[in-house]
């Protein structure tokens, strides 16, 4: 199941969000933008690389997950705290629901293919099995 719920976060990333994230940065150039969307499309691709690699051998490659899943929860934090600072409309609450939770999963899935703890991975206790 992880298998699968992986892989369909890797074709999301790939097939929709990156693509998404390119489209919009060339309808509406900004200065303060521009660039890092595509910065932000290229790290998306590379990411639904890593993630279809990773899901070949999780017990190996979970650092992988857990690293993914933490930037996810790490993103949806920040878009809650600008939301709540009117900088960032309320219609992103639709992506902090999706990637608050792709992240719970890849740090949960991370944790329960391993046997490595939450704290082993954070302070990077880990190794090969």
């Amino acid at each position: 199941m992880l298998k699968i719920a992986v892989i369909v976060l890797a074709a999301l990333n790939m097939v929709l969000f990156a693509p998404t994230i390119i489209a919009t940065a060339i309808q509406n150039p900004t200065p303060e933008s521009f660039s890092i969307s595509f910065a932000l499309a290229g790290f998306l691709i590379m990411t639904s690389a890593l993630l279809v690699w990773a899901s070949r051998n999780f017990p190996a490659r979970a650092p992988v997950l857990f690293w993914n899943g933490m930037v996810s929860v790490f993103a949806s934090c920040a878009t809650v705290y600008a939301i709540s600072i009117n900088i960032e409309d309320a219609a992103r609450y639709a992506f902090v629901a999706f990637d608050l939770t792709a992240g719970i999963i890849l740090i949960i899935g991370a944790i329960k293919t391993s046997p490595h703890s939450f704290w082993a991975f954070l302070l990077w206790r880990v190794g090969a099995p």
